[in-house]
């Protein structure tokens, strides 16, 4: 009996208050509230102010036994991520980090959304390592490198219609 409690995932409320990051009571409020909105529970912790999207993030990729990754704009690879469609990345909270030999590892903003993968294999016949990121840092570092390649783009037609 007790091998069979061991085995099953923690629940990701019990994760944040080992963590110290909510409270009991807070989990208390939130689980109440998730009972009348039928949101996931992360969802509400973040909107009741009691943790952030990185601290989420962490922890259900600690739950899904990935990794989670800082992501730096250097990390990247403006090919590989320009290899995706855009709006899949966006839609997706994904972005390529690094390809090597037969793998590519890729950083998600839900590590626990198990249909993620199997969109990323649509564009790429590697094995696919998924790591864990927050998902605002993802949306800022693909504004970064499409928005910038927009802003090229309308400068150089208003240039051309000068």
């Amino acid at each position: 009996m007790k091998k069979e409690r061991r085995s099953k995932k923690q629940k990701i409320g019990e994760m944040l208050i080992k963590a110290k990051l909510i409270t009991k009571s807070q989990l208390e409020k939130a689980l109440r509230n998730q009972k009348k909105t039928r949101k996931r529970l992360g969802e509400i912790l973040m909107e009741m102010g009691y943790i952030k999207s990185a601290d989420l993030v962490r922890m259900l990729s600690q739950q899904a036994a990935i990794r989670f990754l800082e992501l730096r704009v250097e990390m990247l690879n403006e090919k590989l991520i320009k290899s995706f469609p855009e709006s899949f990345l966006y839609r997706n909270y994904v972005i390529p980090v690094i390809e090597t030999g037969k793998k590519l590892t890729v950083a998600v903003g839900d590590p626990i959304d198990h249909t993620i993968a199997a969109g990323i294999a649509k564009y790429s016949d590697k094995e696919i390592e998924l790591t864990g990121a927050d998902p605002k840092q993802i949306i800022r570092l693909l504004d970064r490198f499409f928005l910038a390649e927009q802003t090229e783009g309308i400068l150089k037609k208003t240039k051309r219609s000068r």
